[in-house]
């Protein structure tokens, strides 16, 4: 009877990949996976675009994989990039761990900019202390403030744009690492001797009045949640802890 070999890809070895890779190679992997296109990630980690694409030819030596292709708008990766990207992501944030702990930090000596996210409200509420407190700390720290973008957060701080969000837990991406800080409540607010508004706020009272939204998207504009309160409270669809938790709707 005849078998048939079935050629398959040798695989290198644990050790003789170690020996052939180092830290700014991975670090170049990372970043070519991230960004899909070599100029940009040249540019992320502050080298030419030919010693790049020098450091991508032999992680293609090494792996035996072209771990990107060429697409019309920059690079995607192959099967083994994607298979790498996630565990090499975590490796490395490992590495910046351990040699940050090792690394004696001196508030009054950093040269850096920080590069933190979050609505207005959080600038107005949190960054605008967290900066004044800096100053006097570490004049040497600058901070940069940037509008959130949800959607965008996970690529921004992949690409080391956004070094910290604060925002609702429940819109944070699931692959970042989060901390609770604080737990907040609604509020309603009108001005004094408001004609509809005497002493209590009712939840139909609430959905009749006019509302300004504050939303980063237009599509927001388009939906009236306010006004569709009462009926979802009688269909069942509110969540009780919108319609109690508040201290204005008594």
């Amino acid at each position: 009877m005849n078998t048939k070999k079935i050629p398959t890809r040798s695989v290198p070895k644990l050790e003789a990949l170690a020996a052939r890779l180092d830290l700014n190679l991975l670090q170049a992997l990372d970043a070519l996976l991230a960004e899909g296109n070599v100029t940009r990630a040249a540019q992320r980690l502050h080298i030419s675009q030919p010693a790049l694409s020098s450091q991508l030819a032999r992680l293609r030596a090494v792996f035996g994989d072209p771990l990107l292709t060429p697409i019309q708008r920059g690079m995607q990766p192959t099967a083994l990039g994607l298979e790498l990207q996630a565990p090499l992501r975590r490796a490395l944030d490992q590495v910046r761990e351990v040699i940050t702990q090792t690394l004696d930090f001196e508030p009054s000596k950093a040269k850096m900019t920080l590069h933190l996210a979050g609505s207005d409200y959080v600038e107005y509420a949190l960054f605008m202390r967290y900066i004044t407190h800096v100053q006097k700390l570490a004049p040497g720290i600058r901070i940069a403030l940037h509008k959130l973008d949800g959607l965008a957060l996970e690529r921004q701080m992949q690409a080391g744009d956004i070094d910290l969000a604060v925002m609702n837990p429940r819109n944070a991406p699931a692959s970042l690492r989060s901390r609770h800080l604080w737990d907040e409540r609604y509020a309603c607010i009108v001005r004094k001797g408001h004609p509809k508004v005497k002493k209590n706020m009712t939840l139909d009272l609430l959905a009749s009045l006019e509302h300004v939204v504050v939303s980063p998207r237009a599509a927001a504009l388009r939906v009236q949640p306010i006004r569709r309160l009462p009926r979802m409270a009688k269909n069942g669809e509110c969540p009780s802890r919108l319609l109690h938790s508040s201290g204005c709707l008594r």
